[in-house]
């Protein structure tokens, strides 16, 4: 299917937003859909409260720095001016800072509002220090998780059992079937396998030991 090879560019609450988004981003040449929930098995750090967001607007990964600066200038005609009672601007100058290098946790309204605050207040943003803060968060991201202990030693306790009582053995298939396929989409809107090459090698002997 076209949607597993796409990246979510943004989550919306509404599917209004959504659409309109996807509506801009064809008419500059990218192609989007309107996903609705989350695909199975995809761990994303594009968006700060997936749970309360149910529609995804996706990119092919070729696309995804364009097309998210085409998002951020859609923020950014729209905003032209903080409101005074804005929460932001109870932050800090280092607290803005820290949200511009930390900017894939917020939305892009957020982003745009702190630079207008620390442009208002005169405030010189460290562009090189921000990309820099990106590039380790991005590298972070790239981190690949390792199955723990306890859960290895459970699999493999549980996974013979299921001869004898098949509704054991459902367990050690699952884990081995989230092992393997578990993946996640970083910043960059590129998808990697969550778990390293060790645990998927386990995960495929718990599905195997299951069927």
């Amino acid at each position: 299917m076209r949607s597993d090879k796409l990246s979510v560019l943004r989550r919306f609450q509404f599917q209004e937003d959504a659409n309109e988004l996807v509506e801009k981003l064809n008419r500059e040449g990218i192609y989007a859909e309107v996903i609705n929930n989350s695909p199975s098995f995809d761990i994303t750090f594009t968006q700060a409260n997936p749970t309360l967001e149910q529609f995804e607007v996706k990119v092919y990964h070729k696309n995804f720095a364009k097309a998210k600066e085409i998002q951020q200038g859609m923020a950014r005609e729209e905003i032209t001016e903080i409101a005074a009672e804005h929460y932001l601007h109870e932050f800090s100058d280092d607290e803005l800072i820290d949200l511009l290098k930390a900017e894939e946790e917020w939305n892009e309204y957020d982003v745009i509002a702190a630079r207008l605050i620390l442009a208002k207040r005169n405030i010189p943003i460290p562009e090189e220090e921000i990309e820099l803060a990106k590039a380790e968060a991005l590298q972070q991201q790239r981190q690949q998780a390792r199955i723990s202990k306890p859960t290895l030693i459970t699999g493999y306790v549980l996974a013979p059992l299921g001869m004898f009582f098949s509704v054991i053995a459902f367990i050690p298939f699952l884990l081995g079937c989230y092992f393997i396929m578990a993946k996640k989409t970083l910043s960059s809107g590129e998808k990697i396998r969550v778990y390293d090459d060790f645990s998927r090698k386990h995960g495929m002997a718990f599905v195997g030991l299951c069927v």
